[in-house]
């Protein structure tokens, strides 16, 4: 939780149970809270609820999704185009060579997913959304957790 007693809530889209697992446990020991969505249809609804997401993680490569589109659909839209969005897929060089993706994530982690190699991305892409006034509101480890 953040000074003001916010949760630093995190939405994971991927339709593979081990790596939602997976990554519950990573996020929580890094001092997230995870919500989960199987699709692109599950995350938007959970978007239209109107909690406040810190970061979304999405699988890029999920097949009963157009999470691809999703991504674009985030940074297009005002109230989640200034959430971080980290794309996760076993598919790096594939994926590294898209250029659709480059614009629409701020940051890549390879499955499997370690949880080193999450921590350093959520902390890098983190660091270029937070703001110098909510360093000043709030101290920079209420806002990165544990990280």
């Amino acid at each position: 939780m953040t000074a003001s007693g916010e949760r630093n809530l995190v939405l994971v889209i991927d339709d593979d149970r081990r790596s939602r697992s997976l990554l519950e446990s990573h996020l929580l020991s890094l001092g997230f809270d995870a919500v989960f969505a199987q699709n692109a249809g599950e995350a938007k609804a959970l978007l239209s609820q109107g909690s406040s997401y810190v970061l979304i993680i999405t699988d890029l490569m999920n097949p009963a999704t157009e999470d691809s589109e999703l991504v674009g659909t985030l940074k297009l839209e005002e109230r989640t185009r200034e959430i971080p969005v980290l794309g996760t897929s076993s598919f790096y060089r594939w994926i590294k060579s898209k250029e659709r993706y480059k614009s629409f994530i701020d940051g890549f982690v390879p499955k499997p997913i370690t949880r080193n190699i999450l921590k350093n991305e959520i902390k890098r892409v983190m660091s270029k959304f937070i703001t110098n006034e909510e360093i000043k509101k709030e101290p920079l480890r209420t806002i990165l957790p544990t990280l």
